[in-house]
């Protein structure tokens, strides 16, 4: 959870804990008797509402509690860090303040002006149950917005409330702290209801509520998973000699014992409990100073120690969390292993396909792998190692939950399989860690992470680029140049063409933009619709489905853009670029605009580049035709003339294709000049209207109504029926229409 909420322990985190007791929770869990909520990946806030101002309210941080929350206003100018310092601390003193992301503040702003919508809905005594006077309750919550988006893409927009973690306002401490269990998780059950009840009957835009489901872990379906997991513990409680009856916390001291006796033989008993103390007090983040452990105190009573073993007693206390963190790595280890198995079953409740979003992460996860296996960054691969002894393998991600909150023997526990190492791997692409390099990802597309510029102007310029030519490079100049405060992003489909991958196109991409100094890949983003398509929306964001019940999925990138404009924030300004060529993608605006009439949608139309012949654009087919034909010399006529000098290293070392010679090419022409009924057979031409019909859809909205209101399916996916089947349901005039694309190629991406 993080935020006000503070730390949510691992098993292995709470040295009080008996080995009887983790035995005990592991056979609950296999069992499936083990009940909790979902623990998510979103942006913490504690919030209230105050009776007194008449506002929802919240808390980040404790510098807010004791004014009983910021309101709106107040907590976004605050985040925004619209003065170099916070004026009003606690304490008078000046305070840095860095900037949050606006995509941020802009999630904390939704889900505030929801949570009041709903507190005013409440009678007046109901008001004053839920929050006191003045904001006297605070609720432990979660924003889950596509906008504010970590490591797992949500499909649903919602300020979740947990079920515990809530605080009360003290007013001699002027502060809040935290709730007896029972009380909060009352308060929960209670304000669940009528969440519930305002949800179903709100009709103003806004973020979904409610209260953390209670799920179920699934019971194992073989009982191998935890006698393994038990063996294991009793080896690991063996080699310690340590029973049922001991605690982590003992088998931390036993380990230290042997590694000072080891080190340290003569080291006196009340010096080794100090030390013991002290290494305990750092690992677990506890005070030092005024506890009698500060290193002053550990070196006097160790009388007429040596100065070699004053240096040996200095290195203990320095290395105690990479000591203790190594003891415990085993007991980690186990449970870990255990939790993996455990959340196999696990289905996020906030996401509507689990499957693809754990496909996607694994694809993700993979891609940061090869680049550092592929790297010569020491750094780097020492850090995949260590997250690999977790992970194990990419496969071993099986769920796109974060993990699993459950409460046992007072304390509240959290099972998070392999969420955090994968979260680890992800974090490389945002973030600098030590000295890992931090362009090493550059060449990587970007995670699909939403709207992390600072403006409120989305610049989105749709295209399947595959590969990239001279007339997309035009279309996204000119756009740019338009509109140079939006940030750009490249909306396209993962989906290969005729062997040209999306890595390979943004590859092409890096090289073409590096020809021109005044635009930068690093400065774009690219929202990537995945191969088996997007769920398609309706007005209010909830996904269609077809008569059997089965959700709808579309793979065009007008689809990538309508799904992306329902998660931006309030009064955003969108821009949609295109080709004068392809009129009907404009057409997009007019669905987001009825579904978010907030937003200032504008058209950008770009007049094409000429294609080859008169009246033709450039066509991203026809350059595939050339790589299929080995024709570099036409290859090159698509690329823009300050890259043709890169034109040969594109072709073969990029896209992987092979180069022919003048003679090559001249027999292949009078091989292609023979009559079509000679060089095609009937269901090589049925064949051939598929692929055309798929490449239609996905370039041009053909699978997509765009006139207004949601994006719908124009036909069905076809891929598991029967061709005659197939050939029977096709639109009326499709057949026409891909024979006419076929004789004059006039339609392309």
């Amino acid at each position: 959870m993080g935020g006000r909420a503070g730390h949510m322990s691992h098993l292995y985190d709470n040295p009080m804990l008996t080995f009887e007791k983790l035995k005990e929770v592991f056979k609950k869990a296999a069992t499936g008797e083990l009940r909790g909520t979902e623990k998510t990946d979103g942006q913490n806030i504690s919030i209230s509402y105050s009776v007194l101002r008449n506002e929802a309210v919240a808390i980040r941080n404790d510098d807010h509690a004791y004014k009983r929350g910021f309101n709106s206003d107040d907590l976004i100018a605050y985040m925004a860090a619209e003065s170099p310092a916070f004026k009003g601390s606690r304490t008078g003193r000046s305070r840095k303040k860095k900037e949050t992301p606006i995509h941020v503040r802009n999630a904390y702003a939704q889900a505030l002006e929801t949570f009041e919508i709903f507190a005013q809905s409440l009678a007046p005594e109901l008001q004053l149950e839920f929050f006191g006077q003045d904001a006297d309750i605070f609720y432990n919550a979660e924003v889950m917005s596509a906008s504010s988006r970590n490591a797992i893409n949500y499909d649903v927009e919602s300020l979740l409330i947990h079920r515990v973690g809530h605080q009360a306002y003290d007013e001699e401490k002027q502060d809040t702290v935290s709730m007896p269990r029972a009380e909060a998780e009352e308060k929960a059950i209670k304000l669940e209801a009528y969440l519930e009840e305002f949800y179903n009957s709100m009709s103003a835009e806004g973020m979904g509520l409610q209260v953390g489901a209670v799920l179920q872990l699934q019971n194992l379906s073989t009982g191998a998973i935890y006698d393994e997991s038990i063996l294991r513990l009793n080896k690991l409680m063996s080699e310690n000699d340590l029973s049922d009856d001991n605690n982590i916390g003992q088998l931390i001291i036993e380990n230290l014992e042997n590694i000072v006796k080891q080190h340290m033989p003569d080291l006196n008993v009340a010096t080794r409990k100090l030390l013991y103390r002290r290494m305990y007090a750092e690992y677990y983040g506890q005070p030092v100073k005024g506890q009698g452990i500060d290193s002053r105190t550990i070196y006097k009573s160790a009388s007429d120690i040596t100065p070699e073993d004053k240096e040996k007693l200095k290195f203990l206390i320095d290395s105690s969390k990479k000591t203790i963190k190594d003891v415990v790595a085993p007991l980690e280890e186990i449970i870990h292993d255990f939790s993996v198995e455990m959340l196999r079953s696990l289905d996020s409740t906030f996401i509507l396909d689990n499957r693809k979003e754990v496909e996607s992460l694994q694809k993700k996860v993979s891609s940061i792998i090869q680049v550092i296996e592929n790297s010569n960054s020491e750094e780097a691969k020492e850090f995949l190692a260590q997250q690999m002894k977790k992970l194990k393998s990419v496969e071993n991600i099986v769920t796109a939950a974060e993990g699993f909150v459950f409460d046992f023997d007072g304390h509240t526990y959290k099972f998070t399989g392999n969420f955090a190492p994968m979260n680890q791997l992800l974090g490389l692409q945002k973030f600098s860690r030590g000295d890992i390099p931090s362009d090493l990802f550059s060449g990587l597309e970007p995670l699909n992470e939403a709207f992390t510029h600072k403006g409120d102007e989305f610049l989105f310029i749709p295209g399947g680029f595959k590969p990239p030519h001279k007339g997309h490079l035009h279309l996204i100049t000119r756009a740019t140049e338009k509109k140079p405060k939006a940030k750009p992003y490249l909306v396209t489909g993962d989906t290969p063409r005729d062997g040209v991958t999306l890595q390979q196109s943004m590859d092409v991409f890096r090289i073409l933009l590096q020809d021109k100094t005044d635009l930068n890949l690093d400065d774009m983003s690219v929202i990537t619709i995945p191969a088996g398509g997007l769920v398609i929306l309706d007005e209010d964001g909830i996904p269609l489905k077809n008569k059997d019940g089965e959700t709808r999925y579309s793979t065009s990138p007008m689809q990538g853009i309508y799904n992306s404009a329902l998660g931006l924030p309030k009064n955003s300004t969108v821009y949609i670029a295109y080709s004068t060529a392809d009129k009907e993608h404009g057409g997009i605006g007019g669905s987001i605009k009825k579904a978010r009439p907030d937003l200032v949608v504008e058209n950008l139309p770009v007049e094409p580049l000429p294609g080859q012949y008169a009246g033709e654009k450039m066509s991203a087919s026809d350059m595939r035709q050339a790589l299929i034909d080995g024709n570099l010399k036409k290859f090159k006529t698509f690329l823009p003339e300050d890259s043709q000098d890169r034109a040969e290293y594109i072709f073969t070392r990029i896209l992987g294709f092979e180069a022919k010679d003048d003679d090559e090419l001249e027999e292949k022409h009078s091989e292609e000049e023979q009559p079509l009924g000679e060089s095609f057979r009937a269901g090589d031409l049925y064949g051939l209207i598929d692929e055309v019909i798929e490449e239609m859809s996905s370039m041009s909205g053909g699978s997509v109504a765009l006139a207004s209101g949601p994006l719908t399916f124009r036909k069905e996916d076809k891929k598991k029926k029967k061709r005659k089947k197939k050939e029977k349901n096709l639109p009326e005039g499709m057949v026409e229409q891909v024979l006419n694309y076929l004789l004059s190629k006039e339609v392309t991406l």
